[in-house]
């Protein structure tokens, strides 16, 4: 039998080692890059999302506001025209702008504007069929119809914004003008005024993406998703610690190990094949109360207790609670007992405060899928201001259209669950090394 020697030893571990970390690095790469493009794209023009070859590092934006004083009088029609024309005509001379937005104001509030990105924009020029001596007249004549295609909106009452930016020096201003308009339009009095303009930031995408939804911001759904999410922990570490805790310590071993054999068995079931049954007992909820909270009615769909009530049903989180009090020293608690504590005494002050790291994996774990279901939420919340996050960027992405605002929306809701690993990491490995979870 051969005899190997140390250094021949150190070589193959260290070979084995080298591999392993590839493999890792490999896997770690697979998992983060699909992340990657998608906060890459959020921050990319609609254009440039598909050119090819991609670019992972996103351009600068091209993006140009012009401001316009409105006339008195202005209708909305003249307003379009006007719109129409600065944006097109820029577009057309200046290929490297993604996007012109046009707005117009009077008496300081804002009465009508204008998104025009090219790629739309491009396709109406594709489809428009006029020559070049009548181009002018027939985009004045289709104005109203151009900018309802690009989403024009107008506000006949005005609308207060925020503060506008400051105006462009006035030679910036007249070279942009000599761009946008004919030399006949400078020599006749225009019936709008350009008054400044300024640059996208490069997350415009995330600015739409938080008002794509109308009068109901995304910061709604953050806070319901983030008031769901908490209560939903707190309620399932109340419930399944409590009854972990009568499994483990107030039952005879036989009647524990069958009572385990039930929580573990709840686990094979599909989450699916429960959904009808959760669906209609909240819909007929049987109880009144519970710990002296009211419920108004019977039919708790449409609100938060929907989706709080059932995560308390946890047949993972009481196994893995039963198995953590199990090795709890019986002395201890025995000693507590006998000095006159009651056994919720025991359970608070002695059993808790012990089992510190199995409470944190199942609290993170608990937000965590709390926090991205999207199914459940779906089908029990029809009111929108009760959407969760998911539920909010589910419909943000079938109404934005837009790809660069569908991606800066996801990129918000995988945010916090990232965040949460990145700072609570310590406490997820601490409490898979005590808990003894396995992959």
């Amino acid at each position: 039998m051969p005899i190997i020697q140390p250094s021949e030893r150190d070589s193959k571990n260290r070979g084995i080692l080298i591999t392993i970390y590839i493999l890792l690095i490999l896997g770690a790469v697979t998992q983060i890059f699909p992340f990657l493009w998608m906060l890459s794209s959020s921050l990319k023009d609609n254009i440039e999302i598909y050119k090819l070859p991609p670019k992972l590092i996103p351009p600068r934006p091209t993006m140009v506001e012009f401001q316009f004083n409105a006339p008195e009088g202005a209708t909305k029609k003249q307003l379009e025209a006007d719109a129409v024309l600065a944006s097109f005509y820029l577009l057309q001379k200046r290929p490297d702008v993604k996007e012109v937005r046009t707005k117009f104001f009077a008496h300081g509030k804002l009465v009508y504007e204008l998104d025009a990105p090219q790629f739309q924009a491009k396709k109406l020029w594709e489809a428009a069929t006029v020559s070049k001596a009548t181009e002018r007249q027939d985009w004045i004549a289709g104005a109203g119809g151009i900018s309802k295609e690009l989403g024009g909106r107008f506000y006949p009452d005005g609308k207060n914004i925020e503060p506008t930016p400051p105006p462009a020096k006035q030679s910036e201003l007249r070279a942009v003008a000599a761009e946008v308009l004919t030399k006949a339009d400078l020599a006749s009095t225009p019936r709008s005024i350009l008054v400044g303009r300024t640059f996208a930031p490069i997350f415009d995408s995330y600015r739409k993406a938080y008002t794509a939804l109308g009068e109901m911001p995304i910061s709604r759904f953050f806070g319901n998703s983030l008031v769901v999410a908490i209560l939903s922990v707190a309620w399932q570490l109340l419930v399944c610690s409590l009854s972990a805790y009568a499994v483990s310590r107030l039952v005879s071993p036989a009647w524990g190990r069958v009572l385990l054999l039930f929580f573990i068995g709840t686990m094979m079931i599909p989450g699916m094949v429960l959904t009808i049954p959760n669906y209609l007992i909240l819909k007929e909820f049987p109880f009144r109360s519970l710990f002296g909270i009211p419920f108004p009615h019977a039919n708790l769909l449409n609100t938060f207790w929907a989706l709080i009530l059932p995560a308390g049903a946890s047949g993972f989180a009481v196994y893995l609670f039963k198995g953590f009090f199990d090795q709890l020293p019986m002395e201890l608690l025995d000693a507590a007992r006998i000095d006159g504590a009651t056994e919720m005494n025991v359970f608070t002050k002695i059993a808790m405060p012990l089992s510190k790291p199995v409470f944190a994996v199942l609290g993170i774990m608990g937000f965590m899928g709390s926090w991205n279901d999207f199914m459940w939420p779906f089908i029990v919340i029809q009111k929108k201001e009760l959407w969760t996050l998911m539920v909010g960027l589910y419909q943000l992405q079938n109404s934005a259209g837009e790809p660069n605002i569908v991606m800066a929306s996801l990129v918000l809701g995988a945010l916090p669950v990232i965040l949460m690993f990145v700072f609570f990491q310590q406490y997820i490995l601490e409490g898979i090394v005590m808990t003894g979870i396995k992959g």
